[in-house]
């Protein structure tokens, strides 16, 4: 939307003339921004506000939610284009209809968080091959049935990213995609996977050093959840959370924890996950420090996509 003089920061330089100097001259009030091109409204005003905002940033690092309609991508490129250099954190909603988004990723040679809400029709690999080595997180979010899924060849075609990050959030149908990430991105330590309706699978066994947080939603078989926690070996796992798996594999995750367990200090089980106090007992009693967190609400960062862009309205 087009910044509102209701909002802050622009509230404050309504309030007086000393407020509206100390507020325009405060570069860190104007590093973040929601932008919206709908071939529906009128561009110009709202580019002259975007620019206006921008501008006050006055070389700060920009964090940027984009969202753009069928082929509009155009205006954008050419809005941001003299801030390319400042966005180290970017959100963008590639729309089912959208052309040429790859325009908007080319030169983000300071871009450090990535987050894509991906529909029908993109070619990821395309999009993230031309990615900066400056980037750390990288997050791809399917919220249309027919984005694609990573499977072990889209693993393959996005490198050599994956050396880079730390942080990564994908969907996946595809238990061995997974491996096959983490073996290519050996410095990772945040993982979060969607996981729809794989099929079986052999896991060779495999150990990664340095993952301190995975995060799993499953619309997946309960067998899905051993064989990954069977195979799996992560000795520096501090945080594990659990979505989405009503047939809970108890005797896998004792095990699990046993063996990767001994600094694991979260173990968080969200929506569609529920477990008795007595096994919880039995966790804890392997991991006397261990804190449980039962919430059947919560849905981390596998909430509605909006969720996103709300640190930048």
């Amino acid at each position: 939307m087009v910044p509102s003089a209701s909002d802050a920061p622009m509230l404050l330089t309504g309030v007086c003339r000393r407020w509206r100097e100390v507020s325009r001259g405060t570069p860190s009030l104007w590093c973040k921004l929601s932008l919206r091109v709908d071939p529906e409204e009128e561009w110009e005003q709202r580019a002259l506000g975007y620019d206006s905002w921008l501008k006050l940033s006055r070389g700060y690092p920009l964090s940027l939610a984009l969202e753009c309609y069928d082929d509009e991508w155009t205006h954008l490129q050419s809005l941001l284009q003299p801030y390319v250099d400042q966005i180290s954190s970017l959100y963008i909603n590639i729309g089912y209809l959208a052309c040429k988004p790859e325009l908007l990723l080319t030169g983000l040679s300071a871009l450090q968080e990535l987050t894509m809400c991906t529909s029908g029709g993109v070619d990821l690999a395309q999009l993230i091959r031309q990615l900066p080595s400056s980037l750390r997180s990288l997050h791809v979010i399917r919220f249309h049935q027919d984005a694609l899924l990573f499977d072990h060849a889209l693993v393959s075609s996005c490198n050599p990213i994956w050396s880079h990050l730390t942080n990564v959030t994908i969907d996946t149908h595809q238990s061995n995609a997974v491996f096959h990430l983490l073996q290519l991105a050996p410095s990772l330590s945040s993982l979060a996977i969607c996981i729809s309706f794989p099929k079986k699978e052999v896991l060779e066994p495999f150990t990664h050093t340095k993952l301190q947080c995975l995060r799993i939603k499953g619309r997946a078989p309960q067998t899905w959840l051993s064989d990954l926690l069977n195979a799996l070996s992560l000795p520096n796992l501090l945080t594990l959370e659990v979505y989405d798996f009503p047939a809970w594999p108890h005797q896998e995750l004792k095990a699990f924890l046993a063996q990767s367990g001994r600094h694991l200090e979260t173990l968080l089980l969200g929506s569609g996950v529920r477990i008795t106090n007595e096994l919880q007992a039995e966790y804890t009693a392997l991991i006397p420090s261990l804190k449980i967190v039962a919430d059947p609400s919560w849905e981390g960062v596998f909430g509605p996509f909006d969720q996103y862009i709300t640190h930048l309205d």
